[in-house]
């Protein structure tokens, strides 16, 4: 969440207030979007931390949650990015239509702030001063980029400053703990990440006709469908979608 603040507190020293306000009200929404992926991961640590004995388990679920946040992520981030311009001026009214271009780039940073709760956990539980180091290595690079982006594109710069640095996280954060990751019995990513790319698609192409709000219902229901017919859900998916279903009803 530092990437977002520190953005914030340069666009006000590099560039305007309406560059701040623009930036200010992108980050609110990012703030809706960002929290499914906050509670999931809030949920996850104490179950990982209860199989940190077991290292098979322990991957086992830290590959499962990996792909859990795949399926939460890419249609968040691409419906946010077709959705943007009328998701701001609903929320901020239309003098703040300009934020729209903002909060699309910033958008594209869900995926791998949602993917980084997998690597954010284990190391929290096998090597904090690892994942503190990563930190301060990531908001050092994201101060460099906002340095050079921010006086070339203003807020949208500031976007991409975080977007860059939120990547970089993703890749290193994972090559950390690969170690953590080895199960004698393989839990099925490539096709599952890869349906969920394909829907995510799906859902994007009939955005893109018509980018209007109704698309914030119509949009799951879609990508969910297309889920279903490509079979990306396994049968522990379905196990777990059921137990979630069961606690909501009792």
């Amino acid at each position: 969440m530092l990437y977002y603040r520190i953005d914030s507190i340069m666009l006000k020293s590099l560039s305007d207030n309406r560059s701040v306000g623009l930036y200010n009200a992108a980050y609110r929404l990012m703030e809706v979007a960002l929290l499914l992926s906050q509670l999931f991961g809030l949920s996850l640590l104490p179950v990982l931390s209860s199989a940190q004995k077991d290292p098979e388990a322990f991957a086992r679920l830290a590959r499962r949650s990996f792909k859990a946040l795949a399926f939460l992520a890419f249609p968040v981030a691409v419906g946010g990015t077709l959705l943007a311009g009328p998701l701001v001026t609903l929320f901020f009214g239309e003098e703040y239509r300009s934020a729209g271009p903002v909060f699309a780039r910033l958008c594209l940073s869900v995926i791998p702030f949602y993917l980084a709760n997998v690597y954010m956990n284990v190391l929290t539980i096998r090597g904090p001063k690892r994942l503190v180091l990563l930190f301060a290595s990531l908001l050092a690079l994201n101060v460099a980029l906002n340095f050079i982006l921010i006086p070339r594109s203003g807020p949208v710069g500031a976007a991409t400053a975080t977007v860059l640095s939120e990547g970089v996280g993703l890749l290193a954060g994972f090559w950390i703990i690969r170690r953590y990751l080895r199960t004698r019995r393989s839990v099925p990513l490539a096709w599952p990440v890869t349906a969920s790319l394909a829907a995510s698609a799906l859902m994007g192409v009939c955005i893109a006709r018509d980018p209007r709000l109704y698309w914030l219902i119509a949009g799951p229901v879609v990508y969910f469908a297309a889920l279903v017919l490509l079979r990306a859900l396994g049968s522990e998916d379905w196990d777990s979608l059921r137990s979630v279903l069961r606690r909501r009803t009792s």
